[in-house]
């Protein structure tokens, strides 16, 4: 019996002798919600046990988080993890998961209330009081502040600098973010975007390029990049990525918006055959599309007047400039039967064709 009892009496004072009189005391008070005396004897058992990550963590989260001094919690919580993130404490945890507990909680307040007054922002129809706006960009700050590795701080915050007019936060904030998580299909498509709305393309271009690398299937990062480059003058580029774009893409709207955009490429750098096909298929999606058609009229004007003038590797020949203006002539009146709203413009542009048309066959 005497035995049993020495070894129970050695067993406790094995337990009891790990832990300072000062850690004790601070756990105590802990459970007393007395603040003041737990950070005072916290102090104390960090010089005691200055290998503790106990002490640390729990100066993080029972002293500095209740200040809200977020700075000074972290760098407690830093130091525990850093002692021994896989150390059991308290009532079995590890420290490294109880710091993401301690990080999570608070985060969480800060970032809903974020959410929560962005939303009231928007569901405003008058924007100018922008109260909500300001406090969601205050929690949001916030909470980069509590927990920095969460990439949603950093698109939510980069927004709301944007709606709030401050581009220079805006731009960092998301720069920010994808630094820190440079795999991040969201923040790189985030960055491409709001860097794009700045008016800066070429800084848009490798954020957009990597949200394609890292999903070759979004049908919306792919039609951004493919108008940055088109917005660039890399033309072939765009062309290519339209393709894909218009391969991967299921919505008919969607599909006829971006062949409509393929056919203003090939316009341009004067392939109206192809622009031909194209604003063909954005009709055929969307027969709605007057833009549709009126981009097949100006394909076939292009290809009269290389007939007419005999340009880009075209024989002059004045039959063939007369057929396509002829062409021209009729989609523009099938333009105009669907856009009813602005048949003075159509009338002029019948007047032009006409009138080039008229010049070719008194030539012949």
């Amino acid at each position: 019996m005497k035995k049993i009892t020495y070894t129970i009496m050695i067993m406790i004072f094995y337990f009891v002798g790990c832990t300072s009189e000062e850690l004790t005391s601070a756990r105590l008070y802990i459970q007393q919600k007395n603040w003041e005396k737990a950070e005072e004897y916290l102090l104390k058992a960090m010089e005691v046990e200055p290998e503790n990550p106990e002490v640390f963590y729990s100066l993080g989260k029972y002293t500095y988080a209740k200040k809200k001094d977020w700075e000074n919690m972290n760098k407690m919580f830093d130091m525990a993890l850093e002692i021994d993130s896989n150390r059991v404490i308290l009532q079995g945890g590890t420290v490294k998961v109880y710091v993401e507990q301690a990080l999570y909680e608070h985060w969480r307040k800060e970032y809903n209330k974020g959410v929560s007054n962005f939303q009231k922002y928007q569901k405003k129809k008058e924007k100018s009081d922008d109260n909500y706006l300001n406090k969601s960009i205050t929690h949001f700050e916030t909470s980069i502040q509590i927990y920095p590795d969460k990439i949603e701080n950093y698109l939510n915050l980069s927004t709301c600098y944007f709606e709030n007019g401050d581009s220079e936060k805006s731009v960092r904030t998301i720069k920010e973010g994808a630094d820190l998580s440079p795999e991040n299909f969201d923040v790189n498509l985030a960055a491409g975007q709001i860097l794009n709305k700045n008016n800066d393309k070429i800084g848009a271009l490798p954020y957009l390029q990597k949200a394609v690398e890292l999903d070759p299937q979004s049908s919306i990062a792919i039609q951004l990049l493919a108008q940055l480059y088109y917005d660039i003058g890399q033309q072939k580029e765009a062309v290519e990525t339209y393709k894909i774009a218009i391969e991967k893409e299921e919505d008919k709207k969607i599909k006829a918006d971006l062949y409509f955009n393929l056919g203003v490429i090939f316009n341009q750098i004067g392939s109206f055959d192809e622009a031909e096909v194209a604003f063909d298929e954005a009709y055929y999606f969307n027969d709605q599309d007057f833009e549709a058609v009126m981009g097949m009229a100006r394909s076939f004007e292009g290809l009269g007047d290389k007939y007419k003038d005999g340009t880009d590797g075209v024989e002059k020949d004045l039959s063939k400039a007369a057929r396509w203006y002829k062409k021209a002539e009729k989609k523009i009146k099938d333009a105009k039967s669907i856009d009813l709203d602005n048949e003075d413009e159509y009338s002029k542009q019948l007047e032009l064709i006409q009138y080039k048309r008229n010049y070719v066959e008194g030539l012949q």
